[in-house]
């Protein structure tokens, strides 16, 4: 497992090592458990945040409405959502 806040990343802040710790807590569950549903209509956001979690080995899907998350959470169980 990677430790969390050995390197500093540019933007790196307290919340970044916050949301990092308590995703390190389901690294170790089922594949569902590990899918993030990421949901903002500000696709910037949608996009650094899936970006962020994807390259730290989440499956990552995203919607850009609670409508969009609404549908997508009745036809999977996601381990987080992010909103």
């Amino acid at each position: 497992m990677t430790k969390v806040g050995h390197t500093r990343e540019p933007g790196y802040s307290s919340s970044t090592a916050l949301l990092e710790k308590e995703l390190l807590s389901i690294k170790e569950t089922t594949e569902n458990e590990k899918s993030i549903l990421v949901v903002d209509d500000e696709e910037s956001i949608v996009g650094a945040l899936s970006e962020f979690l994807s390259l730290r080995g989440y499956n990552v899907e995203t919607a850009i409405n609670s409508r969009q998350a609404l549908a997508m959470i009745h036809e999977k169980a996601y381990g987080v959502v992010v909103s």
